[in-house]
């Protein structure tokens, strides 16, 4: 106990001028209290200085939250489906969230109105039904992606006489065209509107009797100027080219299409019918490539990098010469595999270089793991073999904070992912997780954790396999010589009781605020400083705990010491 003791004195006086070097906490905001199942959050989204998410509770369902990144300012936004109904199913009708003028628009169900679009500000009298498109029950927006573009929202509407593309404008409600963007009645998938120089293209059909089928078009928002960009696809009529799976890239606008010729091709456009081409048949004849799958790529110095069906990875610039596979020949295309199902990998830039999820296939059979390139044949390698074997880590939901990339893997052949930091090489490449988690799934399959304030949030199965609650975590900053502030602070008593105070030697900030982290990392005491002195109450039990004050951009630490 003595050595314990002296081997943490050392290391504190070690500390004494420096931030922690690199280190992350963890709170648990634990909405649903105990291991019954959590409040599941997801969709994650910032607005107007909020994070909104969808969460569940046993007396809502379902419904709208909202954040401000404390514990207290976690709340139901409001019970949009009053009572224990949901007004949301991730399953079969997301909310998609987009930005807008700060409020936030979601797709939305309650008994009178059914599935319809929805607008929120972050308070209750500010989060209300924009448009009714069925009146009564039926549902008018029901699993319809959307975009937030020039002051103006696309999406996908149902009405008595069909699904249709539409724009709200913050007042008015407007159908473009009677083209229908939805695929035999279902509607359309997350990707298929996007903004491009000033005008949004979509692909739509007329109708099983009209001759052009499901193709390219484009609108500036208005009904004047919605039209048919290209017929693609003249080889069969009204099957269309069915494009999809839109990326802007090199001022240009690359989708996927099948001419009837070439199979799903990579193809590009400027926006213009002549300007409306196949980039280059990757399988030659009319095997199918399908080179963007379900819009996973990355966009990388004016290149878009994706899997094509023949296994390999491709970049390509909108031209045939600078469409090229690239990497070697071991490198194929991974799969994430989470519960039955397959998930393709995200691509992340990070420090001028493209990291993403990769499979060797060295031993003949997928060695998922992470690995990066710079754009070359030569700099593109595998990173670090997390989980040595034939199956590999795979890595995925890849995020950077604080000039670390972020994502979580398997550490053993069981199937435990846990949550890893990356400087890009081998020897950063790491494992973290509050102390004492099950680091089973730190981020959950079917949502994206999100950056917000600086800090990364998302959902965790962290306390127990079916307890999935919104997780924050704080990443200390690289270390900063304290020297070189000016100000420094003190608490007194230390030890103490649990109540000290702080002083600082000047109250030369703009900004102040105290988190206390316990020797697991969680966080289990936060205030605003707003004076040189203040005191601190710390109702917890006897033990070690580390101060973290942050005055403007600085971050200075001190231990405690509760007896």
């Amino acid at each position: 106990l003595l050595f314990m003791k002296l081997l943490c004195t050392l290391l504190f006086c070690i500390l004494a001028n420096i931030v922690i070097a690199q280190s992350e906490a963890f709170f648990n905001f634990d909405i649903v209290t105990g291991n019954t199942g959590g409040c599941n959050p997801d969709n994650f989204i910032v607005c107007n200085g909020k994070l909104f998410f969808t969460a569940n509770t046993a007396a809502e369902g379902t419904e709208l939250w909202v954040s401000d990144g404390t514990q207290v300012g976690t709340k139901l936004l409001k019970d949009i489906n009053t009572g224990a109904a949901s007004a949301f199913d991730d399953f079969a009708n997301k909310p998609y969230f987009v930005t807008m003028n700060n409020k936030v628009y979601f797709n939305a169900n309650t008994l009178p109105n059914g599935y319809e679009l929805w607008e929120s500000d972050g308070t209750i009298a500010g989060t209300k039904l924009v448009f009714d498109l069925i009146p009564g029950s039926g549902s008018g927006v029901m699993n319809a992606s959307k975009i937030a573009y020039n002051g103006k929202i696309y999406f996908s509407g149902f009405t008595t006489s069909g699904c249709f593309p539409f724009v709200y404008d913050g007042t008015t409600m407007t159908k473009l065209c009677d083209a229908d963007p939805s695929i035999k009645g279902i509607p359309d998938n997350y990707e298929s509107y996007i903004g491009y120089n000033n005008k949004v293209y979509f692909s739509a059909s007329e109708g099983l009797s009209n001759t052009v089928g499901n193709e390219l078009w484009v609108t500036d928002g208005t009904v004047s100027g919605t039209a048919l960009v290209k017929d693609i696809n003249t080889q069969f009529g009204y099957a269309g080219s069915n494009p999809s799976n839109f990326v802007v890239a090199n001022n240009k606008l690359f989708f996927e299409a099948n001419d009837g010729i070439n199979g799903y091709e990579l193809w590009v456009t400027n926006g213009t019918a002549a300007g409306t081409n196949m980039v280059k048949d990757i399988n030659v004849g009319s095997t199918d490539t399908k080179p963007l799958v379900l819009n996973w790529y990355g966009v990388y110095k004016n290149k878009i990098y994706f899997w094509a069906y023949n296994g390999a990875l491709w970049s390509s610039d909108g031209t045939p010469a600078g469409t090229q596979k690239i990497g070697p020949n071991n490198l194929i295309q991974p799969f994430t595999k989470l519960a039955g199902l397959e998930i393709p990998n995200t691509f992340v830039e990070y420090n001028g270089k493209l990291y993403f999820q990769g499979g060797d296939n060295t031993s003949g059979t997928v060695d998922q793991e992470l690995w990066v390139t710079d754009g070359t044949t030569a700099g593109t390698k595998m990173v670090k073999d997390i989980l040595p074997g034939t199956n590999g880590s795979s890595p995925y939901q890849l995020i950077v904070n604080k000039n670390s990339l972020y994502f979580q893997a398997m550490k053993n052949p069981l199937g435990d992912y846990h949550l890893f930091r990356s400087d890009g090489t081998a020897d950063g490449t790491i494992s973290i997780a509050p102390g004492g988690s099950s680091v089973v799934a730190p981020f959950t399959q079917r949502n994206t954790p999100i950056v917000y304030n600086t800090k990364l949030y998302f959902a965790s199965k962290w306390t127990g396999v079916t307890d999935n609650e919104l997780w924050e975590m704080t990443t200390f900053p690289m270390a900063i010589n304290k020297a070189a502030y000016n100000n420094t602070f003190s608490l007194y008593p230390n030890p103490n009781n649990g109540t000290f105070t702080l002083t600082l030697d000047n109250n030369n900030f703009t900004t102040g605020s105290l988190q206390v982290y316990d020797v697991l990392g969680r966080r289990v005491h936060q205030q605003r400083i707003t004076d040189k002195t203040q005191t601190i109450r710390l109702q917890q039990p006897a033990g070690n705990y580390w101060v973290k004050l942050q005055l403007d951009d600085a971050v200075l630490t001190r231990q405690v010491v509760v007896e």
